[in-house]
């Protein structure tokens, strides 16, 4: 998490340590690249200055370098003496006196009524917070809620020159990245039957109404990024739902393998298949969530008696098994999520082609990356990406061509600088059917623009270290608006 994107905020124990270190390990210099700390703030003085020469004078010392803690250490010091000569000036006397709150009891090895209370405590107290000199931290002083005057910290960029973010970069960081699954937020929302003008089905978009949705939507549009949303109607309208059972369902919600593991729930397996060691050893599920089924009929008890039965929240089981069972059982059950793979041996590297209306082999010119301009033309939504306006029937034949041979993708989408004029809600549906495509094709994906050289120069390397094997690491960029790598 130190790639660009992330922001690192430290306290003042990273500038405490570094300060007081002789030197510092370089690797470990490089991972806080960009790091934003903070330390108290100490002004240079003449005071300061002096102590710092005869602090390195000094023959009997551990260290050459001290930090802030140290100042301030060295002033809570001559604080106290200070104050004390007042306290002795003024007739002050040491005495203690035993504390009538204090007791023992006959549980506890520790004795209270032995603790003694200083009798011109609170007079000291005072004169402590009376005080107004200049220590080596700069004006010692309060305020009447005993706070030091002026307190300052100084704000710190590790490594940076100006201001630098992690992965050495100028670009401040969104504080918001693409979501990797691309899928909206669902929001369950009760169809009640009394007080509807709180909530309440609705036959326009976005399908509810009422107070509780005007708030929401109300903060939603506040945001700075787009959030992609639909509403889900727990209940028949005819009575209220029970919010206890609403926790219930979706909790027990799975729809997929990822919310499948997140969860708890126990997972069916079939006897002998390699599904066992894989959730396992790959996908880091606990070895006492697993239960062995070795027969259909144990199938079906166990997805109908469900976990709290003592049965399984879902199976996990080869795709042929999995077909077969579900024709026997009249589609009872179904197959939630999308397939996932587990893959043995090597993956074959073929040719690379640019996907294309016409299918047409396009050839791509290395050029040197140009910084993207923002364009005054209106973008022509027609023109935008090539595989935003492909139909179904083009993507499944392109499904079937790639079963029949050892090919993999590379889905290039062009236009790039039209398509950072969309709204940012557009640009977010957009992306998210591209990914969608690529993940179905298995395919690389970049949005590129030839015309400002954008992603250009990185998706001929790409294709020139795969055709050639040659090491060449491919980084992420899930980030809305910017040009988008996913694979």
């Amino acid at each position: 998490m130190m790639t660009s994107g992330y922001v690192w905020i430290a306290t003042d124990w990273l500038p405490a340590v570094l300060d007081s270190s002789e030197s510092v390990d370089p690797d470990i210099m490089d991972l806080l690249q960009g790091v934003v700390a903070l330390r108290h703030y100490t002004p240079d003085s003449d005071v300061k200055r002096s102590f710092t020469s005869r602090w390195k004078n000094l023959k009997l010392k551990e260290t050459l370098s001290f930090n802030t803690y140290a100042l301030y250490a060295y002033d809570s010091l001559w604080l106290v003496a200070r104050a004390l000569d007042v306290f002795f000036n003024e007739g002050g006397n040491i005495s203690f006196s035993k504390d009538p709150k204090l007791h023992d009891t006959n549980a506890s090895t520790l004795h209270f009524t032995a603790l003694r209370t200083f009798d011109e405590g609170q007079k000291l107290l005072q004169i402590h917070l009376a005080m107004n000199f200049t220590g080596l931290t700069g004006q010692i002083q309060f305020d009447s809620k005993k706070n030091l005057i002026h307190p300052a910290y100084d704000v710190l960029n590790i490594g940076g020159t100006g201001v630098i973010w992690p992965d050495e970069t100028t670009t401040r960081p969104r504080g918001w990245v693409f979501p990797n699954n691309g899928k909206p937020l669902r929001i369950a929302v009760p169809y009640r039957a009394t007080f509807k003008e709180f909530v309440t089905k609705d036959w326009s978009p976005p399908g509810v109404r009422g107070y509780s949705i005007d708030v929401f939507e109300a903060v939603v549009n506040l945001l700075p990024y787009a959030v992609p949303r639909t509403y889900i109607l727990y209940g028949d309208g005819l009575r209220n739902p029970s919010y206890n059972n609403l926790v219930l369902d979706v909790a027990q919600n799975i729809e997929g393998i990822d919310s499948l593991i997140s969860s708890t729930e126990p997972i069916g397996v079939q006897d002998g298949s390699y599904a066992y060691d894989y959730l396992i050893e790959e996908l880091n599920v606990a070895e006492s969530r697993l239960r062995i089924l070795e027969s259909k009929e144990e199938y079906v008890n166990a997805l109908r008696q469900g976990p709290s039965g003592g049965g399984v929240a879902a199976i996990v089981d080869e795709l042929p098994y999995v077909e077969l069972f579900l024709s026997n059982t009249k589609c009872v059950f179904k197959i939630v999520g999308q397939v996932f793979t587990k893959v043995d041996g090597d993956l074959v590297l073929g040719q690379y082609r640019k996907y294309s209306p016409e299918g047409e082999e396009q050839e791509i010119e290395e050029t040197e990356p140009a910084r993207p301009r923002r364009v005054t033309r209106a973008p022509s939504f027609k023109n935008l990406i090539d595989f935003v306006d492909k139909k179904e029937d083009k993507i499944n034949e392109i499904l079937k061509r790639k079963s029949n041979d050892n090919k993999q993708q590379v889905l290039i989408g062009t236009k790039f600088d039209d398509f950072v004029q969309l709204p940012i809600d557009l640009q977010w549906t957009i992306a998210s059917q591209a990914r969608a495509y690529a993940k179905a094709l298995n395919a690389t994906l970049f949005f590129s623009s030839a015309t400002y050289n954008i992603n250009v120069n990185k998706i001929f390397k790409f294709i020139t270290a795969k055709l050639f094997n040659l090491p060449w690491a491919l980084e992420r960029n899930l980030i809305i608006g910017e040009p988008i790598i996913d694979f």
